[in-house]
């Protein structure tokens, strides 16, 4: 294979800018090393060094066709870029770097946008949401990752319910959870349910602010609140080594004892959380919740009434003295 380079040398005395060095393997065979500069449909635009390794770099920009790339090695530690990205603007920019390279084999370009979409998820804002399932939507579309695809399909499906679709949501994730045999699956799937139901027991409670003196709503909210508890808490119940899932489940739990007015076993959530799972991030929320919302102390118990003697009992509890029973003797004639 002839591979055409369109060369611009730049002037360059030092190895700065390969600091992340990426891997192009090529269908012949051979490969290149150098820095990733661009990609599109046709072509990628990389950086490399052409001097030998004895001589001062010589930089130059190649242009490769991208039919006769097989897989790319990217360099770099994309996890530590990821943790770097703090706020909206820097999740954006870093999705935007890597969307390109979303249906390349080995690319972490989706787990940027898996990032990107869980950072706008969690900000609870309608208008983040909106981007999240667009996010998750792109990832399900065009990543080379079946691992990537399916935890965007769950992403997917919360977001579903964060904007508004909830019993889409719920229909999709409960035939996820039947058919699939994956624990992470069948936990994610879960929670999912429950945040649809969670939805449904809001909706509930503000159409019947009066329900507790309704004999026909009573079951109705029973029903609600006991299908949100087992979603939230199955991770937790079944699965308690997955840490952020376990934690997710039970703070969820946590918000959901305090809709339905059960401030005692809120407290019991959050306590978990706290003990059991310190690590996670919603150990800090559950311990600003346990500031404000202290335990009750235990209720004392009534001492037993203790009955007083007095004579007629005690002469009706004194124990009778046998008698002894007269012999009948004959009279001697």
């Amino acid at each position: 294979m002839k591979t055409r380079f369109l060369l611009c040398i730049l002037a360059c005395t030092s190895a700065s800018g390969l600091t992340a060095q990426d891997t192009l393997f090529f269908q012949d065979g051979s490969r290149h090393v150098g820095k990733i500069l661009s990609v599109d449909a046709e072509r990628f635009r990389i950086q490399r060094n052409v001097a030998p390794p004895e001589r001062e770099p010589v930089m130059v920009t190649a242009s490769l066709a991208r039919r006769d790339v097989v897989a790319v090695e990217f360099g770099g530690d994309i996890e530590r870029t990821i943790a770097q990205a703090s706020t909206g603007e820097a999740f954006a920019d870093l999705w935007s770097q890597w969307k390109p390279f979303l249906g390349i084999p080995r690319s972490p370009a989706g787990r940027v946008a898996q990032a990107y979409g869980e950072w706008l998820l969690a900000t609870g804002r309608s208008a983040d949401a909106r981007l999240a399932l667009g996010t998750f939507r792109e990832i399900e579309a065009s990543s080379w990752d079946l691992d990537a695809r399916m935890r965007a399909r769950q992403g997917r499906l919360r977001a579903m319910i964060a904007t508004g679709h909830a019993a889409a949501a719920a229909t999709e994730a409960a035939e996820l959870a039947k058919l699939s045999e994956d624990p992470a699956i069948l936990v994610e799937a879960k929670f999912i349910l429950a945040e649809a139901d969670n939805k449904k027991l809001r909706a509930f409670l503000k159409d019947n602010p009066r329900w507790k003196e309704d004999p026909f709503a009573i079951p109705e909210h029973e029903r609600l609140r006991n299908q949100v508890l087992d979603g939230y808490l199955f991770a937790s119940l079944f699965f308690g080594s997955n840490a952020p899932a376990a934690a997710r489940g039970l703070w969820g739990a946590t918000q959901a004892h305090l809709l339905t007015e059960q401030p005692r076993e809120a407290v019991e959530c959050a306590r978990d959380i706290v003990a059991l799972y310190p690590e996670t991030p919603f150990a800090a929320e559950a311990s600003k919740f346990l500031e404000s919302h202290p335990p009750e102390p235990p209720q004392p118990t009534k001492p037993k009434p203790t009955i007083q003697p007095t004579p007629e009992r005690e002469q009706k509890a004194a124990p009778k003295r046998p008698t002894r029973r007269k012999s009948k003797r004959t009279k001697k004639s």
